[in-house]
């Protein structure tokens, strides 16, 4: 069974279908950037003036499951975008979710 990291309870797993909360990737040598972008208008480019209304996080993990590391910026406001970049010096497999926060 997976690990999904404790954030105080608050929030769910996304479910990318059929219940499975992880995304396979499989990895060389480099200089990766993952970016996630969800429906919601983007404030920086006057799509709203409230910016998004929902929060989600995204994390790296072991293909077991557990955290290697994640980036949870407060989207509330601002534009729905996760950025997560990051190197790999090996050959790899592993997986990466998305949590959505409750505001």
């Amino acid at each position: 069974m997976a690990i999904i990291p404790d954030l105080n309870g608050i929030g769910s797993a996304h479910d990318f279908g059929s219940g499975d909360v992880f995304q396979n990737i499989s990895l060389t040598p480099g200089n990766y950037t993952i970016v996630m972008q969800w429906e919601d208008e983007i404030y920086s480019i006057m799509e709203t003036n409230s910016g998004t209304l929902n929060d989600l996080d995204i994390y790296l993990t072991y293909d077991n499951g557990i955290t290697l590391f994640g980036f949870n910026r407060n989207n509330y406001g601002g534009d729905p975008l996760e950025v997560l970049p990051f190197n790999c010096y090996a050959k790899y497999n592993s997986q990466y979710f998305s949590y959505q926060g409750i505001r």
